[in-house]
């Protein structure tokens, strides 16, 4: 799954770990007193309506946008697309399933 996403995203024209270049991106630019925060998103079995929300939805996706947009890009076959997608809803069943994933947000002004 990840190596598909990313990979579309890219083809996209987005960078899906832009988070990890916002404050170099910034410098460059030119941007003064930069302050950069980050934020952990947790999908645990604490809430298991949300983690069946979050998997059910990436399983959706899988098979009807970035999915078949893979499949058009010839960066993934249908067939690997069922197996994610079956994949995904075998996650959000678990109720021992942990998903994460770290937000940046970075804020600058280019003058004073």
């Amino acid at each position: 799954w990840r190596e598909v996403y990313m990979a579309t995203a890219r083809q996209n024209g987005s960078e899906p770990d832009a988070g990890l270049f916002l404050k170099q991106w910034m410098i460059r630019a030119g941007l003064l007193e930069i302050s950069y925060n980050s934020t952990t998103v947790t999908y645990t079995s604490n809430d298991e309506d949300r983690r069946k929300a979050f998997g059910d939805s990436w399983a959706e996706r899988t098979v009807k946008t970035f999915g078949r947009q893979a499949v058009d890009l010839g960066l993934a076959q249908d067939s690997d697309l069922v197996v994610i997608e079956a994949a995904w809803k075998e996650w959000a069943a678990d109720s021992s399933a942990i998903f994460l994933y770290v937000n940046g947000e970075a804020i600058g002004h280019k003058s004073r």
